[in-house]
C-alpha cells in the first residue's frame, strides 16, 4: 500500500499460503485469478478476494515434472506449460488433460490471443505452436534446421507475421514471405555462442 508505505503479506496462518511462501516463483499470469508458476511446486492459484493460495500439485497426473514454466488462462481454462508439455485445468484446479511433447525440452510459452495459440520455444525441437482450438502441436519453420540446433528461449510475433526468436543466436522469420535471418555476430559460430 503506497499510501501507508507498507507491503502486503498474505495470512500466513493459512497452510496453502505458508507452502506458497516457500516456493521459487518463475512467472505470473493474470486472468480471473493470478497464477504463480514455480520451479519445484507446480503452480498456485492466488485468489485476490481472500488472499489465499491454492496449490494445484495434488491434481497433476503421475510423472508430471514439478517445473511450471508459464501459465495461460483463456477460454475458462488454465494451460500450464512444462518442459514435457501442457497440462490443462479448469479454473477451479480440476485436471482436464495433458498435451504431451515427447521431446521434453520446452523452455517457455507465449500466448498469441489473435491466433488462440501458445508458441513453445524448445532446446532442440525448434519452434512449436499449440493451437488451442484444434488441440494440436505443430512444428513451425521446420525447413530452417538451425532452429533445432539452438536453444530457443523466447518468441514474439508482430502484426506483419514476423517472428522474433531469442536463442543462442537471434532469429527473425516471416511465415508469409518465408524469409529467415540469423543475426549471429561472431567469428566462430557454435550452438553456445552469441
Amino acid at each position: 500500500n503506497p499510501a501507508k508505505n507498507i507491503f502486503w503479506q498474505p495470512d500466513m496462518n493459512k497452510a496453502g499460503n505458508r507452502q506458497a511462501a516457500s516456493s521459487y516463483f518463475y512467472n505470473f499470469s493474470k486472468g480471473k485469478y493470478i497464477w504463480c508458476s514455480t520451479a519445484k511446486n507446480f503452480v498456485y492459484r492466488f485468489d485476490k478476494k481472500d488472499s489465499s493460495f491454492l496449490s494445484l500439485a495434488p491434481s497433476y497426473p503421475a510423472g508430471a515434472s514439478t517445473t511450471s514454466l508459464n501459465t495461460v488462462e483463456t477460454g475458462g481454462y488454465l494451460y500450464d506449460i512444462h518442459p514435457e508439455g501442457i497440462y490443462v485445468f479448469d479454473l477451479e484446479g480440476k485436471f482436464i488433460r495433458t498435451v504431451a511433447h515427447p521431446g521434453g525440452d520446452i523452455t517457455i510459452g507465449s500466448f498469441i490471443a489473435s491466433e488462440n495459440a501458445i508458441y513453445l520455444p524448445t532446446y532442440s525441437s525448434g519452434l512449436l505452436k499449440y493451437n488451442i482450438t484444434s488441440q494440436k502441436i505443430t512444428v513451425l519453420f521446420s525447413s530452417f534446421t538451425i532452429l533445432n540446433k539452438n536453444y530457443l528461449y523466447s518468441i514474439a510475433k508482430d502484426d506483419n507475421d514476423n517472428y522474433y526468436i531469442g536463442a543462442t543466436s537471434f532469429f527473425l522469420a516471416n511465415s508469409r514471405t518465408g524469409e529467415f535471418t540469423d543475426f549471429y555476430f561472431g567469428v566462430a559460430k557454435s550452438e553456445f555462442g552469441f
